[in-house]
């Protein structure tokens, strides 16, 4: 008969499974955040600044766009040759963030619809 003492690793086990259960929980808390924010927020991911999450307050502002997965250009053409693209690219680039205050960029809010300047504060991280 040999009997080992695990006493450890049911210790480390049962911190880990605690920790995973933190983390979800952190994870869930900070989406529902994200999704009920007022504030309007996207995630792009990758150079080609590709949607891969928006709130519903960001959707507002395109109203009969689909956004996710699609890259920034793409999904906002309007904005191909417009500073507001420039720096993010910077922003991805270098790894500096930046910060906007009452920036102006010019969307169509509508299919077909004119180009509107629209303010903007943001941080791009």
């Amino acid at each position: 008969i040999l009997g080992l003492e695990v006493t450890d690793q049911v210790t480390l086990r049962k911190d880990l499974e605690k920790s995973r259960a933190q983390i979800y929980f952190e994870r869930h808390l900070i989406d529902n955040i994200f999704h009920i924010s007022p504030a309007a927020m996207a995630l792009w991911k990758g150079k080609d600044l590709v949607f891969e999450k928006v709130n519903m307050a960001y959707q507002k502002i395109f109203p009969h766009r689909e956004l996710i997965g699609k890259p920034l250009v793409e999904a906002v053409p309007e904005l191909r040759d417009q500073s507001f693209i420039k720096k993010l690219e910077d922003v991805f680039n270098t790894g500096e963030p930046y910060v906007g205050i009452e920036e102006v960029a010019q969307l169509q809010r509508e299919v077909d619809g004119p180009l509107e300047d629209r303010y903007f504060d943001f941080v791009y991280l």
